[in-house]
């Protein structure tokens, strides 16, 4: 080959060669563009590109078998999630709408058993039977905490609250009607005993004046109290009207009894003081006609027509009676 020849032949490989490289800047331009101007993604781009997102309305996940184990889905209701065990029933239901997120869980028969749910601020835990009835509720929110628990048929029977001022358990009948109620809050613990009607018919309470027993009739009036009053037992009852009638008081001198008329007039006064015991008794004005007494020597009995010898100055005197009748500690709430 003579030396033209050859000089020939290499013009023409570098020219095939300069032809390659074009074609190759023009391919490589085109999967450039391809990838970051056509809808879909060429193969080249989804294998560079680091963020890959797979979309849909729904995602099924699937097991060796082919049975759908999990669900993921979307629609105007809301997002939810479904989980489901081995014999494709729906186990465990995550959902979250319009109205905040819950979570569902199901027994094994694909029966509701609880249900935890967010919805304005308040958390809510139910909790159902085999039959799908409610039988516990907590819920929790800014204002305090509460407890729920129901009968097979979905009665309340009792109420636990806790907020900021008090706590309160409620207990009721079967009937649904109030039973008791217990009270704890700042004054102090208060219980208070309902009747067959859920009428208040006892209550107890211990507050900065001691404890205190109230007794109700069917109507709700006051009728009796046994408390303290100034460090000293009292035992207080009352009429069907409410008005006090009899007070029994046990004060360091000694044991009184005042007994009134229906107009609250203290009528009859006895009183057993380190001097011997005294018995007064009274008009409906509340003068005293009568007092007798006995000392350590003498006895004495005073009959009183006139209202400058209501008190001989040789006798004691009964006028302190013990204070009318007061309420059994502060209103159940």
């Amino acid at each position: 080959m003579t030396i033209e020849e050859r000089v020939e032949l290499l013009e023409h490989s570098v020219a095939a060669a300069r032809w390659r490289v074009r074609l190759a800047v023009f391919a490589l331009l085109l999967l450039t563009l391809a990838y970051f101007f056509l809808p879909l993604p060429s193969l080249l781009g989804k294998l560079h590109r680091t963020d890959r997102v797979l979309r849909a309305q729904s995602f099924s996940v699937v097991d060796q078998h082919g049975q759908e184990r999990a669900l993921l889905y979307w629609n105007k209701a809301g997002t939810g999630l479904d989980l489901r065990d081995d014999g494709g029933k729906l186990r465990a239901a995550l959902e979250v709408g319009r109205d905040g997120p819950g979570l569902s869980l199901l027994d094994e028969d694909g029966k509701l058993r609880a249900k935890v749910s967010v919805e304005s601020s308040v958390v809510g835990f139910s909790f159902l039977d085999e039959g799908g009835k409610l039988r516990a509720a907590l819920e929790v929110g800014k204002n305090g905490t509460g407890l729920s628990l129901l009968d097979e048929n979905e009665k309340l029977r009792a109420k636990v609250g806790v907020d900021r001022k008090e706590t309160v358990l409620d207990l009721y009948t079967r009937k649904g009607t109030p039973g008791a109620r217990l009270c704890v809050d700042e004054d102090g613990p208060a219980l208070g005993l309902n009747d067959k009607n859920g009428g208040l018919g006892a209550r107890l309470c211990v507050d900065d004046s001691g404890p205190a027993l109230g007794l109700n009739d069917e109507k709700g009036k006051l009728r009796a109290r046994f408390g303290m009053v100034e460090d000293s037992p009292s035992l207080d009852m009352a009429d069907k009207s409410g008005g006090g009638r009899l007070t029994l008081h046990v004060l360091k001198s000694g044991p009184k009894l005042t007994m009134r008329d229906e107009n609250g007039k203290a009528r009859a006064a006895l009183l057993v003081e380190q001097e011997g015991p005294m018995l007064n008794m009274a008009d409906k004005s509340g003068k005293i006609g009568l007092e007798v007494a006995l000392g350590k020597d003498i006895g004495s009995f005073l009959l009183h027509d006139e209202p400058e010898l209501r008190y001989p100055t040789n006798a004691p005197r009964a006028s302190v009676l013990p204070p009318d009748l007061r309420s059994p500690g502060r209103d159940m709430k």
